[in-house]
This record gives structure tokens, sequence and C-alpha cells, in this order.
């Protein structure tokens, strides 16, 4: 499942663990928006039990709670 997203580089989307611009960017259930290697690599290791969002520590119970956003920057 994808989500489009138009987005303007005054909405400053950042991934709430590199503090980047996201690369590959993977929205969660609560709406923050992480790159792939970021909540990859820190959170989806044990998807037995979930993991918490970094950012508001909303449980995220499984991978279908977890959308890959296309994201543009509108000019």
């Amino acid at each position: 499942m994808t989500s489009r997203a138009k987005r303007t580089k005054s909405d400053a989307i950042v991934c709430a663990i590199c503090l980047n611009w996201p690369n590959n960017p993977f929205e969660i259930g609560c709406k923050h928006v992480f790159c792939y290697y970021c909540i990859a690599s820190n959170f989806l290791s044990d998807t037995k039990h979930g993991f918490n969002c970094p950012q508001c520590l909303h449980h995220v119970s499984s991978l279908e709670n977890i959308i890959q956003l296309r994201i543009s920057i509108a000019s």
C-alpha cells in the first residue's frame, strides 16, 4: 500500500531519528515519518511484539501499520 503526498520545502518533514529529509520515507500509524533505514534498523528487528514510535510512543503492532510514502517537493 502506498500513499502520495505533495509537500513543499516549508513543510519541513524530517525523520525523527536522523533529523534529515527522509530517505525512502515510511509513515507509521501515528503519522510520523522516518527513513526506511532508520525505522528498520532501530525498530523492525522484533516484529512479533511490534514497537513504539520514537517520537510519541504510539504502539505499532504490525507491519501493516507502516506505509511507504512517495513524497515529491512542489516548486
